[in-house]
């Protein structure tokens, strides 16, 4: 993603044909890349940059959602909400801090709340549709985050303040594609390919869970406004309890989209701050008096405790086991070593072009740190993610990939230690080669084993091979 934002930078497009030799475009929609782009002009280190990101637009997102939910309700309520936001925050420890969409799409739908609460009408329709179009520009499936908030946007604003808003986002979200970098007729072919991801039933009934994990303490809320005979206490008025069920059947859908390969349960974050929203709907109607009246028995009582144990415990052991996972993935102390690496051989071979290849899937994560030596003037030929999105597609890496490989238009490749080069396979498909024969082969032809540091093997081009002090 930022090498997308490097390539904005330098004014190359990011939506290319399906036959071209760079194999990069995402299904990603321009905003992240516009941001991230900024980002990286901003602090001037692609690395850094993108990590400022993802935590900047997490808390600005948080902020304004505890700003809105204080303002409406109550300071107690708001910190509440804040405090499962950051469990939820964490139970997605692994994906959410290096995802920089899901940071983006939670702080599009806590805008898009603030407008719905915002009594200068004007305003409001414009951080509403503000809100839509960012996120919608980031992945076009994320329209279904905000349906809870549009159909209480057309009760709470009027029939009028709802078509500026139908009108606006679409307006704000089509301009964008003024701009040269961004293609829509390539953007829509990309999207189109994306819909032969395919259907997991195991991902489905695993982000349904995690739905019905998130959405819990909602749901208990919601529960326990109902008497035992089966009268509802109105404690929210009627209009707040349908929006639930529309929040309810938006999990739903969310669930089934998410359920292609490369999808998955990060794709249930941004239904954080909605549900924060129902969560202040029930806990503002509550008082000691009525929650006295509602748990009419101790037994009903200790049940309804027992839930709440359940669910932390679940909640708990999840993010455990996260954190656990997410630290044994950054690996800190390697990781500063594979930077100090690469730091080196930028210097060394500062008067070269270089690129950054690929061999084994153990040794991926060496590569990491691609951005520091990119060059948008020469492109990103192989993008290994974007390769496997395009493999599942049913698409083939086209031959002018393989003739720009062996055209030699990179000085030097760097290859990281641990296996053969090029010889990665798909995360989806574990025992196909990600590259393919033709790749490895071509590469192989044109560049020769220079040298090798701590972590990398340098492969330099034929053309420059002999020049390359060793």
């Amino acid at each position: 993603m930022v090498i997308q934002a490097q390539l904005i930078a330098a004014g190359q497009p990011i939506y290319t044909a399906l036959d071209a030799a760079d194999r990069f475009s995402l299904q990603y929609g321009p905003t992240t890349y516009i941001i991230t782009a900024l980002f990286v002009n901003l602090f001037n280190d692609p690395i850094l940059s993108s990590k400022i990101y993802g935590i900047f637009m997490s808390l600005l997102g948080l902020a304004i959602l505890f700003y809105t939910i204080k303002r409406k309700f109550s300071f107690q309520i708001a910190f509440v909400g804040i405090v499962f936001s950051t469990l939820a925050y964490l139970m997605l420890a692994e994906i959410s801090f290096r995802n920089q969409a899901d940071s983006l799409l939670l702080f599009s739908v806590s805008l898009a709340i603030a407008g719905l609460f915002c009594q200068q009408k004007t305003i409001s329709i414009i951080l509403v549709s503000l809100g839509i179009a960012l996120a919608v520009n980031a992945k076009a499936h994320t329209a279904l985050y905000f349906l809870p908030v549009i159909y209480l946007y057309f009760y709470y604003n009027g029939k009028n303040n709802f078509i500026a808003v139908i009108v606006l986002t679409p307006l704000l979200a089509g301009s964008i594609f003024l701009l040269p970098q961004f293609n829509i007729q390539n953007y829509l072919v990309w999207l189109t390919a994306a819909t032969r991801h395919g259907f997991s039933l195991g991902l489905f009934g695993k982000n349904f869970a995690i739905s019905l994990l998130f959405v819990f303490p909602a749901i208990l809320l919601y529960k326990i406004t109902r008497t035992t005979t089966g009268n509802t206490i109105k404690l929210i008025p009627n209009i707040e309890t349908k929006a639930f069920y529309v929040l309810l059947l938006s999990m739903l859908l969310m669930s089934a989209v998410a359920s292609k390969n490369g999808a998955g349960i990060h794709h249930i974050l941004p239904f954080t701050p909605v549900i924060v929203l129902f969560i202040a709907f029930f806990l503002s109607g509550l008082s000691k008096e009525k929650l006295s009246t509602i748990i009419q028995t101790k037994q009903k009582a200790i049940f309804i405790f027992l839930l709440i144990l359940a669910w932390l415990f679940a909640i708990g052991a999840d993010i455990v086991k996260e954190q656990k996972q997410y630290f044994k993935f950054i690996n800190l102390q390697k990781n500063s070593y594979v930077y100090e690496d690469i730091i080196q051989l930028k210097k060394r071979y500062k008067a070269y072009v270089m690129y950054m290849g690929y061999s084994n899937k153990e040794s991926y994560k060496s590569t990491y740190y691609r951005p520091l030596i990119f060059s948008a003037k020469q492109g990103n030929v192989l993008d290994p993610v974007a390769l496997m999105d395009m493999e599942i597609s049913h698409m083939e890496i086209p031959a002018a990939t393989v003739q720009k490989i062996s055209s030699q238009i990179y000085d030097i490749i760097l290859i990281p230690k641990g296996g053969k080069p090029f010889a990665m396979t798909n995360g989806y498909y574990p025992f196909r080669s990600l590259f393919g024969k033709k790749i490895p082969k071509a590469f192989i032809a044109n560049y020769k084993l220079a040298e090798q540091s701590r972590y990398f093997e340098i492969w330099a081009s034929k053309k420059v091979f002999n020049e390359i002090e060793r």
